[in-house]
């Protein structure tokens, strides 16, 4: 009996041993919670599928991947802890991630909702600053902040060559140009970032110029004009190339020097002078390689033309006299509303900005004085902060948010219409015209703030189409574009 006892004792105590195992072993197992991770576009909230998601621990290890299903779906099962959870779509939306706990007080599902990858449209252009003319079928390498090569092609052919860089999402790059032989480059390589104040559409330039000791290259023109007395005749020489009846043909305008000489060191071709801008002094002239092409040219006698006016214009170099736009750049002058970017140039395809479009509204406006002040923070220019507090405080003009007016950011055509509408406003003027705009193929990409305002501008004369078919709403507007608008909207007061 006593023996039995003893075996039943010890058949009890091995299993309660047997069960304290089990029971650490139990302990000794880890809990896992299932994270549901889903994906959605923020647009309208669809489903999106097929994108991968990575988990990483606190120390940033990779613990788990997977990608989503069908119904922009994927679980995992993790232990108790801090994750990262990584989400990147493979397309054109912004990779984006979050940090969380998972535990059992947590709700312990994850939702990315993904956001289009931002862009803009942009060109880059090679620029002859002697003659004021874009270099068609020149190199551009294009990277990215991360030294990647994005894009590698040539510029143009056509007017305005560039090399046409496509829509770029947000970020940095470095553009440089394969400087073409013959010619010097003070920065062959640019630096620009495309962000919310870069204007929808975006050139650089990166400006180039002759090197003239290299005669293998290029030949010199040497100009000498002579008045009716055969003494050195103090003129303006305009130099074309290509068809002198278009605006495109227009190199360069500058005056002989006290000698009556005037000089430049060109490309071998054949090219057209002018003398004053007058079309009756027209004639071609040939420039040959590494020779000084020397012409003489002698003006008739002028003493019974009648004097003209002198001409606003006549201090600008890249202002021709038939210019389109050359009596609206004359109205912005005599009116004291815009000056010149420099003593000899008034850069008609400059792009217009922020601050320059309310710099002119308020001198159009008189130049009112200004008390108090905006509330941007970002106004860096004495020349323009009274025109902004004052197109601020009447209306004219708002900032990009609530403490940022983005003065250098460039304006398009329709944002322009905007800032003229808003001015018409303010000098209550009747703005309840309107006009269709179903004959632009391009209307529908009118952004739908900007379409009442360009249909007044169009209906009020102010605006037309770049071409008989499209209005480029989302073109930078120029410096010319704008004068023109400013002298119609003068005759609207």
């Amino acid at each position: 009996m006593r023996k039995l006892n003893k075996v039943l004792a010890l058949c009890l105590a091995l299993v309660m041993a047997f069960s304290l195992m089990s029971l650490s072993a139990l302990a000794d197992e880890e809990t896992l919670y299932t994270v549901t991770v889903e994906t959605r576009v923020f647009s309208d909230w669809s489903i999106y599928s097929n994108c991968p998601i990575e988990v990483q621990d606190s120390d940033g290890n990779t613990v788990a991947t997977g990608v989503t299903g069908s119904d922009g779906i994927v679980t995992f099962s993790l232990p108790e802890g801090t994750y990262t959870f990584i989400c990147t779509p493979p397309d054109t939306y912004q990779s984006s991630s979050e940090s969380r706990p998972v535990n059992d007080s947590m709700n312990n599902d994850v939702t990315f909702d993904l956001w289009p990858i931002l862009t803009k449209h942009i060109t880059v252009s090679a620029y002859d600053e002697s003659i004021y003319q874009y270099y068609p079928n020149a190199t551009i390498t294009v990277k990215n902040s991360d030294g990647e090569e994005i894009f590698s092609g040539k510029t143009s052919s056509d007017t305005y060559s560039s090399a046409d860089l496509g829509d770029l999402a947000y970020g940095t790059y470095t553009a440089t140009l394969t400087v073409p032989d013959g010619y010097l480059c003070d920065e062959p390589t640019i630096e620009f970032t495309v962000n919310s104040e870069t204007g929808d559409q975006t050139n650089y330039l990166i400006k180039i110029r002759p090197d003239e000791s290299r005669t293998d290259v290029f030949g010199t023109l040497t100009v000498k004009v002579l008045d009716e007395n055969g003494n050195p005749a103090d003129v303006v020489v305009t130099l074309l190339k290509g068809d002198p009846d278009k605006i495109s043909s227009l190199c360069t305008r500058e005056e002989t020097d006290s000698n009556g000489k005037w000089s430049k060191t060109l490309e071998p071709g054949t090219y057209g002078i002018e003398i004053n801008s007058d079309k009756d002094t027209y004639q071609e002239v040939t420039v040959t390689l590494g020779k000084d092409n020397y012409y003489v040219i002698k003006l008739g006698d002028q003493t019974e033309e009648p004097v003209e006016d002198e001409d606003p214009c006549d201090p600008y170099t890249d202002v021709q006299k038939d210019a389109w736009y050359h009596d609206a750049v004359d109205y912005a002058i005599e009116n004291k509303i815009m000056t010149g970017t420099s003593a000899t140039t008034f850069e008609p395809g400059s792009s217009v900005t922020r601050a320059m479009v309310v710099q002119v509204l308020y001198a159009q406006a008189g130049k009112p004085a200004v008390s108090g002040s905006s509330p941007f923070t970002d106004l860096t220019s004495n020349w323009y902060k009274d025109a902004v507090t004052w197109a601020y405080q009447n209306k004219v003009a708002a900032g990009i948010s609530d403490t940022k007016f983005a003065p250098d950011q460039k304006v398009t055509r329709e944002q322009l219409a905007t800032f003229l509408k808003a001015y018409a406003s303010f000098c209550k003027l009747d703005t309840s015209a309107t006009a269709s705009l179903s004959g632009y193929t391009d209307a529908s990409s009118i952004s739908n703030y900007a379409r009442d305002n360009v249909a007044w501008a169009v209906a009020s004369g102010l605006i037309s189409g770049r071409t008989t078919a499209t209005i480029v709403p989302k073109g930078t507007a120029t410096r010319a574009e704008f004068a023109q608008m400013m002298m119609k909207f003068g005759a609207l007061k």
